[in-house]
């Protein structure tokens, strides 16, 4: 899975792996990407989202 910053059309950091088909996904009000797979759910902040 890869995140895109939309105003400069950049990735942002490495691609996200998840073990299983991501089957919901959602971004909250503080920046943070909320992904649901199988049934675990795995919170990303916008800190992690840059490391790499």
């Amino acid at each position: 899975m890869w995140v895109w910053d939309l105003t400069t059309r950049r990735q942002i950091g490495p691609a996200l792996v998840v073990p299983n088909h991501v089957t919901a996904l959602t971004v909250s009000p503080d920046g943070h990407i909320v992904v649901c797979f199988g049934r675990d759910i795995a919170v990303f902040t916008s800190d992690s989202l840059r490391q790499g």
